[in-house]
């Protein structure tokens, strides 16, 4: 079966708990009437789980049965996942209640912070991961290095050609979606702080997300 031969193989991460539990016996839990990229999140961290320490967890919206082991993606309907609030390009795992609580600033993040945290305890040399109540772990997408403003300026002008949604003229790209692409821009644009911002290829949807 999948699941023998997840056991079988040898993994990056040789143990995760949290508060105590070992992870295979968690369920992923999105938000039923949430954004679709919190669904997609769910079934990225379960992509991403199963290839670092080789479980394939069950994945369910918030409409199943309250259980003492979930991973819980966004805003779900579990008393847990109150009070988030992530910054753009950012991601945070809390522990709250035996249960992770997984929160993202924006569609960028959830699609891509699963990945982005696997990656850093690779880059760690991290092999077994212990996770507690109250325990907070936080990560960036941003790969920016800060920039300080010129000598004697008053005003920072930013210029972003943010890329219209329609296929490139080449034609590489089949769709160019806006909305996973609206929390990059805001993310920048919180990051360097302009005080002018001048965009390029504004098309109707972008007017409409920003």
């Amino acid at each position: 079966s999948i699941q023998e031969i997840y056991y079988e193989a040898e993994y990056d991460i040789r143990s995760f708990t949290v508060s105590g539990k070992d992870i295979r016996d968690f369920t992923i839990v999105y938000p039923a009437d949430g954004v679709r990229s919190e669904a997609e999140a769910a079934l990225a961290w379960q992509v991403a789980i199963g290839e670092a320490y080789g479980c394939r967890l069950p994945v369910s919206d918030d409409t199943a049965p309250v259980s003492a082991n979930e991973i819980l993606i966004g805003r779900t309907n579990r008393a847990e996942s109150e009070g988030q609030a992530v910054d753009f390009m950012s991601y945070e795992l809390n522990v709250v209640n035996g249960k992770l609580v997984i929160g993202a600033g924006g569609m960028y993040s959830f699609q891509y912070a699963a990945d982005e945290y696997f990656s850093t305890l690779r880059r760690q040399d991290v092999t077994e991961v212990a996770l507690t109540d109250g325990t907070k772990t936080s990560g960036t997408l941003l790969t920016a290095e800060p920039l300080e403003r010129t000598d004697d300026t008053d005003v920072r002008i930013m210029s972003a050609n943010i890329l219209a949604e329609f296929p490139n003229w080449n034609n590489t790209l089949k769709e160019c979606p806006v909305e996973p692409r609206v929390e990059i821009l805001l993310g920048s644009i919180a990051f360097y702080q302009p005080d002018v911002i001048a965009v390029q290829e504004l098309s109707a949807n972008w007017a409409k997300q920003l």
